[in-house]
């Protein structure tokens, strides 16, 4: 699974470095703004990505055990990751 490089940097550093979003922008030297577009973006297409990975690798016939909430999977992804398929 693969993620456009912008989104995948704040991504990284806002969730698996616990970092604020403001510490976000001063590392990727970006506005505030910037960063919070980054991540508003990124977060789906990474949601997606996971969505679909984990439906790939079910166990047939035990569909149910994977639960989507419908307000996130009706999320559209707006970045690259569809190329990089």
């Amino acid at each position: 699974m693969a993620l456009a490089e912008p989104y995948r940097s704040a991504l990284l550093l806002r969730y698996y470095e616990d970092l604020s979003v403001p510490e976000v922008a001063r590392l990727l030297d970006v506005p505030l703004e910037t960063a919070r577009t980054r991540l508003r973006r990124g977060f789906p297409c990474f949601e997606s990505a996971l969505i679909e990975n984990t439906r790939e690798a079910a166990v047939p016939g035990r569909s149910h055990w994977l639960h989507v909430p419908g307000t996130l999977s009706r999320r559209r992804c707006r970045c690259s990751w569809e190329r990089w398929r």
